[in-house]
């Protein structure tokens, strides 16, 4: 938190890199809060230049719309903006106290990353959170902060935290045995306490998963390869059959366990 606050302080873009859940959006909201004297807005990208556009121009209190007139001049209603409009008129009205938080940075389109540099040429700070560096455009300009894994009291306390907003009665025992499930991620904290809170706090086995043998099977057909090839360069008729007989057999167990499997997946359908 002390170096995305002392990076923004001096107006470097930023790049805030973690997995999914693992609270970069949380940490933002956190920042948000910190950063009174400064307008912020956090946006992400939801599959449409002209919504995002939008939803940054209403962030930075910016018209997303204007005055529409007839033939003689009179005010007839309002025109929205267009997504190139919206370009221009956030970059007309960028100030030195804009901050821009950019949720999942990775999945804006190449368009929307370039005009985010010349917004930053504007003098606008911008942040990206985002879960890999993607090492172009304005990804390069970035100074990147990787998120730390959660500590197990830091997880703890979100899982507890939660608990108590769903008044869900719980114990450090009870909160232990959830933690087991959620590893370092504090999406997943959360999930299991909501899950808890419905009476679905057993794990959820999947039955389709199985052991792939096919790599132990094929390391198998190999060798018996190498032996049938030796019986057959020594002229050993024993080795030979042996051999052949062998791939058979193994050519038999992969069919076998691969209608095995077939089988399954159809009753788990």
């Amino acid at each position: 938190m002390r170096s995305l606050i002392r990076t923004i302080s001096v107006g470097e873009p930023c790049l805030i890199i973690g997995e999914a859940g693992s609270g970069k959006t949380t940490l933002a909201n956190r920042a948000i809060d910190e950063l009174e004297d400064k307008s912020c807005c956090l946006a992400q990208y939801i599959g449409s230049s002209k919504q995002t556009l939008t939803r940054i121009a209403e962030g930075f209190h910016i018209p997303t719309s204007e005055p529409k007139y007839n033939s003689k001049g009179e005010e007839t209603g309002e025109r929205k903006l267009t997504a190139e409009d919206l370009r221009q008129e956030i970059l007309d009205n960028a100030r030195t106290s804009w901050i821009l938080f950019c949720d999942d940075a990775d999945l804006w389109p190449s368009s929307l990353r370039l005009w985010l540099c010349q917004l930053i040429a504007k003098g606008a700070c911008v942040v990206l959170l985002s879960k890999v560096n993607l090492r172009k455009d304005i990804f390069l300009k970035a100074i990147a902060i990787e998120l730390l894994p959660p500590t197990e009291e830091q997880l703890r306390l979100i899982m507890a935290n939660e608990a108590v907003a769903l008044n869900l009665p719980h114990s450090p025992r009870t909160l232990s045995q959830l933690q087991s499930r959620v590893g370092t991620n504090l999406a997943l904290a959360r999930k299991v306490v909501r899950e808890a809170s419905l009476g679905l706090n057993e794990e959820v086995v999947e039955h389709t998963q199985y052991l792939d043998v096919s790599p132990f099977l094929m390391a198998v057909l190999s060798g018996v390869a190498v032996v049938r090839f030796l019986g057959l360069g020594l002229g050993n008729r024993s080795l030979y059959l042996i051999g052949g007989i062998s791939m058979c057999l193994v050519f038999m167990i992969r069919y076998f366990a691969q209608g095995v499997s077939q089988r399954r997946e159809v009753r788990g359908r």
